[in-house]
């Protein structure tokens, strides 16, 4: 009975400590297990080994060519950054270049949502983007159209 109690315990300390939902279905549904890493980065975006890592990332295929990219935090499993990318661009610590990025998530370290943002099919800022402060209490929301914000 005691190691049912413990484990409930456990079980429920781990889904209240987990990072803040983005509301993004397909993000929110990512299993850290489920995911390739492909690469280790320390706090630069310097390609470096698992032991000096500060992130890790995981890729999850969406079909033809586009991922979903996460870096975790290396030490906490916790996701950093989510985006979704091409094939070409997911060893990127930054992507770049046209058709890159579609969404994107990036949390703090506490877990709570610093930025989330809506692109579409390429860098130029298209849609909403809305910032957080570390407490998670909202800073801004900007509305993007073909790069310029109409709010």
């Amino acid at each position: 009975m005691k190691k049912l109690s413990l484990i409930l315990f456990l079980l429920l300390a781990l889904s209240v400590f987990s990072a803040q939902k983005s509301g993004i279905a397909k993000y929110d549904s990512l299993q850290y297990s489920k995911g390739k890493t492909v690469i280790y980065f320390d706090p630069e975006g310097n390609s470096v080994s698992k032991a000096d890592a500060e992130y890790e990332r995981k890729v999850y295929s969406q079909g033809r060519n586009l991922y979903i990219v996460v870096d975790y935090f290396a030490d906490t499993k916790e996701p950093a950054y989510i985006f979704e990318t091409t094939e070409g661009h997911i060893k990127e610590f930054e992507p770049s270049g046209d058709d890159t990025l579609n969404g994107l998530v990036i949390y703090y370290g506490n877990g709570n949502i610093a930025t989330i943002g809506v692109f579409e099919g390429s860098n130029v800022n298209n849609g909403t983007i809305t910032t957080f402060d570390e407490d998670g209490t909202e800073l801004e929301t900007i509305t993007f159209k073909d790069g310029a914000a109409i709010n």
